[in-house]
């Protein structure tokens, strides 16, 4: 599942913006998009608690991206404590835009808690 995520980090940090100090530019702009992939580049990197900070905010502007990565990060414990249900609440926000990621990790999580 891990390997996984990581890929799933990879691909939409490569998807969006390939040049890091635009990406950061357009975050701190308050761009959803770009907070998502910021927060994919720091988990790339190792560095969960700033990935933490921008899938939050960007999760928060309703960016399925960043919901989807921020249930991620609570189901994993990455930074935070491991949170099951925070996860799946963020996956569910993700799954209601219609965001296959979050779909998919939302049944797995169904089918874990049964």
């Amino acid at each position: 599942m891990k390997q996984t995520i990581m890929i799933m980090w990879l691909i939409t940090s490569l998807a969006y913006a390939t040049d890091f100090d635009e990406t950061l530019r357009l975050a701190k702009e308050g761009d959803a998009r770009a907070q998502a992939n910021l927060g994919a580049h720091y988990s790339l990197s190792g560095e969960y608690e700033k990935a933490f900070k921008w899938y939050k905010k960007s999760a928060q502007q309703g960016n399925a991206l960043g919901q989807n990565n921020l249930g991620a990060m609570y189901q994993n414990g990455y930074f935070i404590t491991k949170n099951t249900k925070e996860a799946f609440k963020w996956y569910m926000k993700s799954a209601q835009q219609g965001d296959e990621r979050g779909r998919t990790a939302e049944e797995a999580e169904a089918q874990t808690s049964t």
